[in-house]
């Protein structure tokens, strides 16, 4: 039995196209919404770049302004202080440490910036805060240690001027001297009293040996250095050694003038 031919081997209709007729792309709308909100979201990310970088600067700005006033008003407070002030007085210390305080406080307060950029200024002001402290303190440490000094050296040319006019009043003189740095111990060192005690009373020895050996009193001069107790811890190697050959010199000194005496008178008996 012959078989029928099936679908497959019919002749397939073939659709004529007009070369001047053109479909249309249905995917071409979705492809353009999606191009421009990329375009879109790439200029939003441009914009916002740009206010970033331009509240950045601002911060910066900002923070400068703020960081230099604070620099500005903390060294200006304690140069007037210290030439209009006694910055010597502790009092003085603790005032200065308030006032850069509530600057401190008042500029951050006000200060313009973003939040972040106040975080960093506080931080920097903390430092120079903590810098100026330093500063005053030391100030005030040298102020006082320039008012115990003066103080000191004041009392040592009252007590020279006593020991050279009156050699024997040298131990005595020694006691005012301890007395006085005692009074003075609260702002000394254990290290800066012994010092001042032993350079003290090296003066006051030697003011004592130059007395003496101004007035011809050699051998008294020469007694100091061999029978004041603890002579060598209180002038030292080096003063002790020329204070005998001062008395040497002085010994040499007379011997010439005599022996000249003497020839002198040879000389007229002649």
């Amino acid at each position: 039995m012959p078989r029928l031919p099936g679908p497959e081997s019919l002749p397939r209709a073939r659709i004529a196209r007009d070369p001047g007729v053109q479909v249309p792309d249905l995917a071409a709308p979705a492809r353009e919404a999606q191009e421009t909100g990329a375009a879109l979201r790439e200029t939003g990310a441009r914009i916002g770049e740009g206010q970033l970088r331009i509240r950045t600067r601002r911060d910066a700005v900002a923070r400068a302004r703020d960081f230099g006033s604070y620099s500005e008003l903390g060294t200006t407070e304690l140069r007037r202080i210290a030439t209009e002030g006694d910055i010597s007085a502790p009092e003085t210390i603790r005032a200065y440490g308030d006032f850069i305080v509530k600057e401190q406080q008042r500029i951050l307060k006000d200060h313009t910036g973003s939040p972040e950029s106040r975080l960093m200024l506080s931080e920097r002001l903390e430092t120079q805060r903590t810098l100026l402290s330093s500063q005053a303190a030391a100030m005030g440490f040298e102020a006082q240690r320039a008012l115990v000094a003066d103080s000191l050296g004041q009392s040592m040319n009252s007590l020279s001027f006593q020991v050279r006019e009156n050699p024997a009043t040298m131990l005595s003189a020694f006691s005012t001297l301890e007395d006085e740095i005692d009074n003075l111990a609260p702002a000394l060192t254990p290290n800066e009293k012994r010092d001042q005690l032993q350079a003290g009373r090296g003066l006051l020895v030697e003011a004592a040996i130059d007395s003496f050996l101004a007035n011809g009193a050699i051998d008294e001069a020469e007694d100091i250095l061999l029978e004041t107790p603890g002579i060598g811890q209180i002038l030292g190697e080096d003063p002790q050694r020329r204070a005998f050959s001062q008395i040497s010199q002085a010994r040499e000194a007379v011997r010439k003038a005599k022996q000249a005496g003497l020839n002198k008178i040879t000389e007229l008996r002649a």
